[in-house]
């Protein structure tokens, strides 16, 4: 039986400069979002975490380049962050 979920740990920071655990469960209703136009680095990441997460999930989420009201794991690359950086924010109901 192949599993149907897998649990991400994140590290929330909070306003007082302590930390706390949130959960996510990732089904395969998520996406994995990026900008049509992010460099070749976030559009590889992309493309890596949904081979990792299958591994672990047993189903492949789909890469998008938008998803405004979806469950979503979103990299972002912006100006603030070193060349060939990106993040994978929380947003919403996704991350």
């Amino acid at each position: 039986m192949k599993p149907t979920g897998l649990i991400l740990a994140i590290a929330c920071l909070g306003f007082g400069g302590g930390s706390e655990a949130a959960e996510t469960v990732l089904t395969a209703d998520f996406l994995i979002v990026h900008a049509a136009d992010a460099p070749p680095t976030v559009a590889f990441a992309a493309q890596e975490l949904r081979r990792v997460l299958a591994r672990g999930m047993g189903t492949a989420l789909q890469v998008v380049h938008e998803a405004p009201d979806a469950r979503a794991l979103r990299l972002v690359s912006d100006d603030a962050l070193p060349h060939d950086g990106f993040e994978i924010r929380l947003t919403g109901d996704g991350v």
